[in-house]
């Protein structure tokens, strides 16, 4: 194994993962969990052993000679050597290996140890990620204390607030106080006494500090607009009391700003709590492709263009025909698809050339430009395992 092919990476990009999932088998998946230990070196090294080891084991019963199984494993025995330098992963360790690649990805997501050995590498861990990895933006919008944190699935990281953007009200107003809108005030009239030709107002002080804040939620807007545009531009949620919510919303031009928010006084929110609250509204808005495929599935039901069998969905997907695929996060079914008499042959405990029904499926759908979505159980249609809806 030439060094040179060892790759230790990020999360890969869906295209990047396209790329990897073209890969020739014999194809060689261990996933390492970093529950229960804290990531010590140690007992990772203990688990990557142990799992070369088993991976051997399969690849001998896949009839994988006994030569190209050592030649394949050789580099994760030597990784295991090597590891426990530098900061480990919250959450684990994907290993990828075939003759033609040696991947290693630091995930942060919650896995469970396992070792898969087929035609294709095992992506649910990867697509889980993909979802995880997105970025959005938090702007808290506390009146003496405005902050911006930037945040995944996994992390939240207070960022310094961009050139342009006051972080006060009261700094902000002392050196630009706005134009105010005098429409509200008119004339009392003629009228006798010392009233007379008296302007009055009606203005109250809480319409004046409105003005002075919509004036101010105009500065950061433009700020925020400035900072996050081209490949910076994400989603932002706004924190803070509901009533400078309503008036944040009146005056922002910031296309991606989701419109619900996270109320309550940012600065009186608990540790995490604010991120916690965000990520709901995070995936509430930007899921619309879960939603449209069970839409588009259930529409299709009347016309045959859907199955929740898992023997015609596997089928269909190596056809190509698959646009959109749902999948029971967790689960699997063992067997195997012979290409040249196009059946799938499923198994209750996995038997010699064996490999996960559905994550084939979810590769070839991939590979053919489909969509792919892990969904609790009770929801895929049909309370099924698998789901999808077809090209024709």
């Amino acid at each position: 194994m030439e060094k040179e092919l060892l790759q230790e990476r990020s999360v890969p990009t869906l295209e990047q993962l396209k790329e990897i999932i073209s890969t020739e088998g014999p194809c060689v998946s261990i996933t390492i969990s970093m529950e229960g230990f804290g990531g010590q070196a140690k007992p990772i090294q203990t688990k990557l052993r142990n799992g070369a080891e088993e991976a051997e084991r399969l690849l001998a019963i896949a009839s994988v000679s006994e030569d190209e199984a050592r030649l394949l494993m050789e580099p994760i025995g030597s990784l295991a050597q090597e590891f426990g330098s530098g900061e480990q992963p919250a959450g684990g360790l994907l290993v990828l290996r075939s003759k033609d690649l040696f991947h290693v990805i630091r995930l942060a997501g919650k896995l469970q140890d396992s070792v898969s050995v087929g035609n294709h590498f095992e992506i649910r861990p990867l697509l889980r990620e993909l979802d995880a990895n997105r970025v959005f933006v938090i702007l808290a919008l506390a009146q003496k204390n405005v902050r911006m944190l930037r945040c995944t699935d996994h992390s939240s990281e207070e960022m310094p607030l961009p050139e342009g953007i006051p972080k006060d009200l009261q700094t902000w107003a002392q050196t630009r106080k706005p134009d105010h809108n005098m429409k509200n005030k008119a004339s009392a009239g003629p009228s006798a006494g010392s009233s007379k030709g008296v302007m009055q107002t009606t203005n109250t002080d809480r319409e004046d500090k409105d003005e002075y804040l919509l004036h101010f939620y105009k500065e950061i807007d433009k700020g925020l607009n400035d900072a996050l545009k081209g490949e910076s531009a994400h989603p932002v949620v706004l924190a803070g009391v509901d009533y400078e919510l309503a008036l944040y919303h009146r005056i922002s031009t910031y296309a991606q700003l989701i419109p619900d928010g996270v109320h309550g006084a940012p600065d009186g929110l608990k540790g995490g709590e604010m991120h916690k609250r965000a990520l709901e509204i995070v995936r509430a808005q930007l899921d619309p492709g879960l939603e449209r495929a069970l839409q588009l599935y259930e529409n299709g039901v009347s016309s045959g263009r859907t199955s929740h069998q898992v023997n015609q969905v596997v089928r269909s997907a190596f056809e190509g025909r698959v646009s959109h695929l749902m999948l029971a996060d967790g689960a699997t079914q063992m067997g195997n698809f012979d290409e040249a008499t196009q059946r799938v042959r499923q198994h209750g405990s996995p038997l010699p050339g064996d490999e996960d029904l559905l994550n084939a499926a979810a590769v070839q759908t991939l590979l053919h430009s489909g969509e792919v979505y892990l969904v609790p159980k009770e929801d895929v249609p049909n309370n099924s395992v698998i789901a999808a809806v077809l090209r024709y």
